[in-house]
């Protein structure tokens, strides 16, 4: 009897090669969209006050209640 995963290394390396060029692209805009979206947060909200009326808010909101 064969393994269950036979085949699989072939198929792996076929879809990288594949990929080649749009998976580093979604790698890199995965990892920028986090990054812009920390620094907006300076730009939209530069005082403490400002943040902690945002922090308010936020936990008035009820969509936003886990429970």
């Amino acid at each position: 009897m064969t393994g269950t995963l036979n085949g699989t290394g072939p198929l792996i390396r076929l879809a990288l090669r594949r990929d080649r060029i749009i998976l580093p692209i979604w790698i890199v805009l995965l990892s920028l969209i986090p990054v812009a979206t920390i620094s907006s947060y300076d730009q939209f909200y530069p005082t403490a006050a400002s943040r902690a009326g945002l922090v308010a808010s936020a936990a008035a909101n009820p969509s936003f209640a886990l429970h």
